[in-house]
C-alpha cells in the first residue's frame, strides 16, 4: 500500500521568517512586469517595504485590541469603545509615522496620511488590506507577504484617500464616537471629516499647512488621541493584568497583591499593606476559610452517618423503623426546648405557645417519650443533636458574630435549645443586636443569624433540618467572618498606608426601633402591674457596594473600600455564577471529569506520582531542602501518609506511638483547612449541594448502597489525593511553620481546586481540567521563577539536567537507538528508563511519570545534556523550538491544545478523522473510499473485544439505515465514558485474548500499563531506516504527479476553449516545446483528446474507476429497464468508448442475471 502524505492542513507551517516564498503567479496583477532592482538607488526597496508594513500593522492592530482592553479594564462596555477609539486611532497614527520613517527618514511627514491611518486602523483589518494593495502595485516581492481584502483595500497608499463616511458606518463606527476619541462633539467632527472623507490625503496635509480649521481639529486631535494613548496604556496596564489574574486565576487577587507577603514568605509581593502574622494575613486566613469550612462540614457528614447507623441497628432491635425513632428523637427535642421558649416569649406572643404548640402539650410529649424508656434507648442520637444544636452557638460565638455575654445568656435562658425556623418564608426576622440594610456577598456576613424571637403558632419545620441548616450556615458565616476580621486588623496595622485602600469605621445609626422587653426582669415587673418601656435596637445605615461589613464581639463593623473593584473581589461579587447552556455544559464536563479521575483506577497511582514530583519543587521554595526531599520518600508516602489517612478514614485512631503522633498532625491538618479530599475534590458549590442533603439523612437514615458506593470512592479518592498535601503539611510543621503556614503549603502544593477565578465556573464549562491546568501551572512557574528564586530554579534544572544526563547514559548502553523506538510522548513526558532488548530489537522499558507542569523544565533539560555531553551539537535548533513550544502550549494551556470547548471536540474530531494527537480515528486510506461506513476499520479493531462489539453495533444501526464506522463508537464511547469505559475496554481486551490464548504483554494489563511497556520492531522500522527515504521519494513522487497534473490541466482547458483548428494545433506545438512538459504531462493530455474524440464523458470515467465486476454489475443493472434491441445499442456504444472491455464483457457473461435478461 502507498504511503500517503498528511493534508497539508494538517501539518506545522513554517515560520515566514525562515525564508519568502514567491506569490503564485496566478496571483500577480494581469500584466504586471516585475521592475528592475536598482542596487544604487536611494528609492526603498523590498525589505524596506516588508519591515515599514510590518512596523505599521503590528503597531496598529496590537493598539487597537490593546485599547479596548485598556477601556474594558477600567469601565466595561463604554469604557471599551473608548479604549477602542482611543487605542485605534493613536496607534493608527503611531504605526503611520513608524512607516513614513522607515521609508523616508528625512522627509516631511504626511499629515493627511497620519489622519487617514488612525481612522483606517478603526476597521478591523483594514490597514493590513490597504497596504496589501499598495505593496503589490509597488513591489510584488513585499506585498505578497501582507494580506488583502477589506473594502479600503481598493485605493494605493501612494494615491490614499480617507475612508469614506460610509466605510466608518459601516464599521459600527459613529460621529459621537470619533469625535469623543478626538476630544470634541460628534457634530464638530462630522462638520470637519466630511470635508475631506474619501478625498486624497494630500488634500488633508495641504489644508493643514495653510491653517485650515477642519484639517487642523483632525490634525491636532489624532495628534492628542497618540499621546494619550501612549499615557493611558503603562498606566493600566497593572490593572489589565491583575483583571486577566482575577478572571482567570484568583478571584482574590486584588487583596493579594496588597500585601507584602503571604503565610510568611511562601508568596512575595511589594504590597502596601506588611504582614505582621498570621492573624493579620487575610489572603492566608480567606484561602484557608474554605477548607475549615469543608473540614467542619464532613466532620458534621461523619457525625450524621453515626446517628444514622445507630437508629438503624436500634430499629431493627426495637421491630420499627428507623425513620419513625428519628422523628420520635426530634418531638422529644423539641418538646424540652418549647417548654423554655414557651415560658421566655410568653408576654411578647401574648399568652401560651409561642413555640408552636401550649407547654402542657409538650409536656405530654416528655412524659410519654420518658414512658416508653425511649429517652435511655434513644440516648446516644439524643445526645448526639443537643450537641450539634450547642455548636450553633458556639461557632457564631467562635466567629465573632455574638458576644460572649450574649451567648452566655441564651445558654442559660434556652438549656435545651434546638432551632425552630418556621415554614413560612416571609416572617419577618430581626438581629438580637442590630440591623445592617445591604447585600451580602459570597464573603460577606451582613448578620449574626441569631434572630429575635417573636413566637408563633406557625408549624415548625423538621427538627433535625433545623440543626443541619443552621450548623451548616452558622460555620460558613463564621469562618468567612474571621477572615475579614484578618483585613481589619491588616488595615490597623498598615495607617499609613491603609488609608489609600480602604477605611475602617463603625456604621452609623440612622434610626431605632422599640422592641418589647421579654426579659426575666421586665416580665417580673409586668407580673406586678408595672408598666415596663419598649427596648430600643439600633438601625445602621445601608451598607453601599463599596463597603464590607465585619462583626467585631457581636458588633457590625464597616469597611469602606476606595475601589470598586477591590471592594467587589472582597464581597465576593466579582465572580460570575453560569446560566442556561453553559450551566448544563458545565455539569457535564463535571460528569465526565469524574470518570476521568474519580472512577478512573489508572488516573490515581500515576496521578499520585506526578503530584509528588511538582510538590517536591514547589516546598523547596517553601521549606528546607531536607524537608522538601522526603516529600519524595516512598516508603514515608505508604506508612505514614497513606496508612494514616486510610485509618482515619476508616474512623480509627491508633492508641500510641508514631501511628497517634501521625494521627494527631492529621487532625490538625483537617482542622487547619489543608485538606481537599473527599468533598473537597469537588467545587465549593457541590461541595455546599451535598452537605445540604444531611438534613435528609437525619431525617430518614437508611443503608443505601449506592451511598456506601460514592463513599468508598470518595475515600480512595482522598486517599491519594490528599497524601502528598498531608506530606506537605507535616514536612512544613517540622520545619517551623504554623498551623495555618503549612496549610496554605499544603493546598499549594500542586493545585487547589477550590481557588479560581471570577469566571472560573465559565472557564470549566468550556473546557473540562482547565482549572487544574491553570493552578497547577501557576504554583509551579512561581516557584520556578528565576528572578525570585534563582537559586531553585538553577538547582532544579541542574538536577534535570543530571537525570536525563544519567537515564540517556543508561539507556543507550542497552540500544543506542532507543529514543527512536519509544514513543515521543513517553520520553517527554516520563523519566524513561529501558530494561531490555528482545530479539527482533524491540525494547522494554519503564516509564515513571512527572508533573505536567514540570514537563517543558525537563525537556530542556535533555535538549541541554545531549547538546553538552551527547554529542548532538549539530541538533535542529528548529526542531526542538517546535518541541518546546508544543509542549509549553500541552503542559500549561487551560484549553487543553484546543479553543473547541470539551463537550464538543470529539465531534469535531470525528469530522477532521484525528484526535487529540494528530492521530488518525479511522483510516485513512479509507477515507476516500466509496465503501459501507461500517467497514471503514483499523485491522486491529476487529481483533478486540472492544472492537467486536463496535461492529456488531455498527452493523446494527446499518439494518435501521444509519452508516456508521465502528470506529467512530469506540472514539465516542472512550470519549464519553472517561477512565472507567476506557479501563472496562481494556478488559473486556484481556479477557477475550485469555479465552483466545492470546500471548498477553504489559500493556494489555490496565494500571501497569501506564509503567511499563514495550516497543514493536515494525514500528521501530517505519519511524527510521529507510522511511525516510521512502517519505521523500514518496513526496518527490506525489509533488511529480500534481505538477504535470497542473500543467496538463492548464493546456486541456486552452485546447477546449480553442476557437479553430488552426488555434489548437498551435496551443499542442506550445505543449511540445514547453520545457515543463514531460512524458506525464503528454500522457494526460493525449488521454484528454482520446477521450474527448470517443465522447467519454466523466460519468463514463466514473464506471471506468470500478473494478471489472464492479463495472459488469454495472451495466447488468444499466440495461434492465431497456429491451433486447436497446440494450444491445447501448452495450456496443460502450464497446466502441473502449468503456466496456473484454475482460467485463468475460465477467458479465459469467453472471445469471445477464443470461437471464437475453433469455427473456
Amino acid at each position: 500500500m502507498a504511503f500517503i502524505a498528511p493534508s497539508k492542513d494538517l501539518e506545522p507551517q513554517e515560520s515566514i521568517s525562515q525564508g519568502f516564498v514567491a506569490p503564485s503567479k496566478d496571483l500577480e496583477p494581469s500584466g504586471f512586469i516585475a521592475p528592475e532592482t536598482d542596487l544604487d538607488s536611494d528609492d526603498p526597496g523590498a525589505a524596506d517595504y516588508v519591515a515599514a508594513f510590518g512596523s505599521d500593522i503590528a503597531i496598529s492592530e496590537a493598539g487597537r485590541l490593546g485599547g479596548a482592553a485598556v477601556g474594558t479594564a477600567i469601565l466595561p462596555g463604554v469604557g471599551t469603545a473608548i479604549g477602542y477609539v482611543l487605542g485605534g486611532m493613536g496607534a493608527g497614527a503611531a504605526g503611520s509615522i513608524a512607516r513614513q520613517r522607515i521609508l523616508d527618514p528625512d522627509g516631511e511627514l504626511s499629515y493627511g496620511q497620519i489622519v487617514a491611518d488612525a481612522f483606517i486602523n478603526l476597521i478591523p483589518g483594514a490597514k493590513g488590506a490597504k497596504f496589501g494593495a499598495s505593496a503589490v502595485a509597488r513591489q510584488a516581492v513585499a506585498g505578497a507577504g501582507i494580506s488583502a481584502g477589506a473594502r479600503v483595500a481598493e485605493t494605493a497608499i501612494d494615491e490614499g484617500e480617507l475612508p469614506s463616511i460610509d466605510e466608518l458606518t459601516s464599521a459600527g463606527l459613529t460621529g459621537a464616537a470619533l469625535g469623543a476619541g478626538l476630544g470634541v462633539s460628534g457634530e464638530a467632527f462630522s462638520k470637519a471629516y466630511s470635508k475631506f472623507a474619501g478625498m486624497p490625503t494630500r488634500r488633508l496635509s495641504e489644508a493643514f499647512k495653510i491653517g485650515d480649521p477642519d484639517a487642523k481639529i483632525l490634525v491636532d486631535g489624532v495628534e492628542r488621541t497618540g499621546k494619550e494613548y501612549a499615557e493611558m496604556l503603562p498606566k493600566n496596564f497593572r490593572d489589565i493584568k491583575l483583571g486577566i489574574s482575577e478572571a482567570y486565576s484568583d478571584d482574590l487577587i486584588r487583596a493579594r497583591v496588597l500585601q507584602n507577603e503571604v503565610a510568611a514568605g511562601q508568596i512575595k509581593d511589594v504590597g502596601p499593606l506588611k504582614v505582621k502574622s498570621d492573624e493579620s494575613d487575610f489572603y492566608l486566613q480567606r484561602r484557608l476559610a474554605e477548607g475549615k469550612i469543608s473540614a467542619k462540614n464532613e466532620e458534621l457528614e461523619r457525625l450524621v452517618d453515626i446517628d444514622g447507623a445507630f437508629l438503624v441497628s436500634k430499629a431493627n432491635e426495637l421491630g420499627t423503623d428507623a425513620s419513625i425513632l428519628s422523628r420520635s428523637v426530634n418531638d422529644y427535642l423539641y418538646a424540652k426546648h418549647g417548654v423554655a421558649y414557651n415560658k421566655a416569649n410568653r408576654s411578647k406572643f401574648g399568652g401560651d405557645g409561642a413555640a408552636g404548640k401550649t407547654t402542657k402539650e409538650f409536656q405530654e410529649t416528655v412524659k410519654d417519650f420518658e414512658a416508653r424508656g425511649l429517652n435511655k434507648e434513644l440516648k446516644e442520637s439524643i445526645e448526639l443533636r443537643q450537641d450539634l444544636s450547642k455548636r450553633i452557638l458556639n461557632t457564631i460565638e467562635e466567629g465573632g458574630l455574638i458576644s460572649k455575654v450574649e451567648a452566655n445568656k441564651l445558654r442559660k435562658q434556652f438549656p435545651n435549645y434546638v432551632p425552630l425556623n418556621r415554614i413560612l418564608e416571609t416572617d419577618e426576622l430581626e438581629d438580637v443586636a442590630s440591623t445592617v440594610v445591604g447585600r451580602a456577598g459570597r464573603y460577606e456576613t451582613l448578620a449574626s443569624g441569631i434572630r429575635r424571637a417573636k413566637g408563633s403558632d406557625l408549624e415548625v419545620n423538621d427538627i433535625s433540618q433545623n440543626i443541619v441548616d443552621n450548623l451548616i450556615g452558622a460555620t460558613r458565616r463564621a469562618q468567612v467572618n474571621k477572615a475579614n476580621q484578618a483585613f481589619v486588623k491588616l488595615v490597623r496595622d498598615n495607617p499609613t498606608t491603609a488609608g489609600n485602600i480602604a477605611t475602617v469605621r463603625k456604621p452609623k445609626v440612622v434610626s431605632t426601633k422599640l422592641v418589647k422587653d421579654t426579659s426575666e426582669s421586665a416580665n417580673a415587673l409586668r407580673a406586678q402591674g408595672k408598666k415596663v418601656p419598649s427596648k430600643k435596637v439600633p438601625v445602621y445605615e445601608n451598607a453601599d457596594k463599596n463597603v464590607l461589613t465585619v462583626f467585631e464581639n457581636g458588633k457590625p463593623m464597616f469597611v469602606e473600600f476606595k475601589d470598586p473593584k477591590l471592594a467587589a473581589a472582597m464581597k465576593g461579587t466579582n465572580r460570575e455564577v453560569t446560566t442556561g447552556i453553559m450551566k448544563a455544559a458545565q455539569g457535564f464536563n463535571r460528569f465526565v471529569g469524574g470518570l476521568y479521575t474519580r472512577f478512573n483506577p489508572e488516573f490515581m497511582v500515576p496521578n499520585l506520582i506526578r503530584d509528588r514530583s511538582e510538590a517536591f519543587v514547589n516546598n523547596m521554595q517553601k521549606m528546607s531542602l531536607g524537608q522538601a526531599f522526603k516529600t519524595l520518600d516512598p516508603i514515608s508516602t505508604v506508612r505514614d501518609d497513606m496508612r494514616t489517612i486510610a485509618r482515619n478514614l476508616r474512623g480509627q485512631k491508633a492508641s500510641g506511638g508514631r501511628a497517634a503522633e501521625m494521627d494527631k498532625l492529621y487532625d490538625e491538618f483537617v482542622q487547619a483547612g489543608g485538606r481537599t479530599g473527599g468533598l473537597g475534590l469537588s467545587t465549593l458549590d457541590d461541595v455546599e449541594k451535598s452537605i445540604a442533603e444531611l438534613g435528609k439523612k437525619l431525617n430518614a437514615p437508611t443503608k443505601s448502597k449506592a451511598k456506601q458506593f460514592n463513599k468508598v470512592v470518595n475515600g480512595i479518592n482522598e486517599l491519594f489525593e490528599n497524601s502528598t498535601r498531608f506530606a506537605t503539611y507535616r514536612r512544613g510543621r517540622a520545619d517551623g511553620m504554623t498551623m495555618d503556614q503549612a496549610a496554605l503549603a499544603a493546598r499549594n502544593s500542586s493545585f487547589d481546586p477550590q481557588l479560581q477565578g471570577a469566571q472560573g465556573d465559565t472557564i470549566r464549562a468550556l473546557y473540562l481540567f482547565s482549572n487544574p491546568a491553570i493552578q497547577g501551572a501557576k504554583n509551579f512557574l512561581r516557584s520556578m521563577n528565576p528572578v525570585k528564586n534563582p537559586g531553585l530554579a538553577a538547582s532544579v534544572m541542574g538536577a534535570l539536567t543530571a537525570t536525563a544526563y544519567t537515564l540517556d547514559r543508561y539507556n543507550k548502553t542497552i540500544d543506542e537507538n532507543y529514543r527512536e523506538k519509544i514513543p515521543k510522548f513517553k520520553l517527554n513526558k516520563h523519566l524513561t528508563i529501558v530494561q531490555g532488548t528482545k530479539p527482533d530489537g524491540s525494547l522494554d522499558y519503564i516509564s515513571i511519570p512527572i508533573g505536567y507542569s514540570m514537563v517543558p523544565f525537563k525537556i530542556a533539560a535533555d535538549y541541554a545534556q545531549r547538546i553538552m555531553f551527547g554529542g548532538e551539537e549539530n541538533i535542529d535548533a528548529s526542531a526542538v523550538a517546535k518541541d518546546m513550544s508544543k509542549n509549553i502550549i500541552d503542559s500549561y494551556n487551560p484549553m487543553g491544545g484546543s479553543p473547541v470547548p470539551t463537550v464538543l471536540r470529539p465531534i469535531l474530531e470525528l469530522s477532521r478523522n484525528k484526535d487529540g494527537l494528530g492521530r488518525d480515528i479511522r483510516p485513512s486510506w479509507l477515507e476516500n473510499e466509496n465503501m459501507s461506513d461500517v467497514e471503514k476499520i483499523h485491522p486491529w479493531t476487529a481483533r478486540t473485544q472492544g472492537g467486536e462489539l463496535a461492529i456488531n453495533l455498527a452493523e446494527q444501526l446499518q439494518d435501521m439505515g444509519y452508516e456508521v464506522s465502528p470506529e467512530n463508537l469506540l472514539y465516542l464511547y472512550r470519549n464519553y465514558t472517561g477512565g472507567p469505559g476506557t479501563t472496562v475496554q481494556r478488559l473486556f481486551n484481556l479477557t477475550s485474548k485469555l479465552m483466545n490464548k492470546e500471548k498477553i504483554t504489559r500493556s494489555d494489563v490496565p494500571v501497569a500499563r501506564r509503567f511499563f511497556g514495550e516497543t514493536y520492531a515494525k514500528t521501530f522500522e517505519l519511524r527510521t531506516g529507510d522511511q525516510q527515504l521512502i517519505d521523500n521519494i514518496d513526496k518527490q513522487e506525489n509533488t511529480s504527479r500534481a505538477k504535470a497534473s497542473r500543467i496538463a490541466s492548464g493546456y486541456k482547458t486552452q485546447i477546449q476553449n480553442a476557437d479553430s483548428p488552426q488555434e489548437r494545433s498551435r496551443i499542442l506545438q506550445d505543449l511540445l516545446v514547453d520545457p515543463e512538459t514531460n512524458e506525464a504531462v503528454l500522457r494526460r493530455v493525449e488521454t484528454f483528446l482520446k477521450d474527448e474524440a470517443a465522447g467519454i464523458t466523466a460519468a463514463d470515467k466514473r464506471v471506468k474507476s470500478l473494478s471489472v465486476n464492479g463495472r459488469a454489475q454495472f451495466f447488468i443493472e444499466r440495461i434492465q429497464d431497456m429491451n433486447r434491441d436497446e440494450a444491445a445499442r447501448y452495450l456496443q456504444e460502450q464497446i466502441n468508448r473502449r468503456v466496456l472491455t473484454p475482460k467485463v464483457q468475460e465477467a458479465m457473461t459469467g453472471i445469471q442475471a445477464f443470461k437471464d435478461f437475453f433469455s427473456r
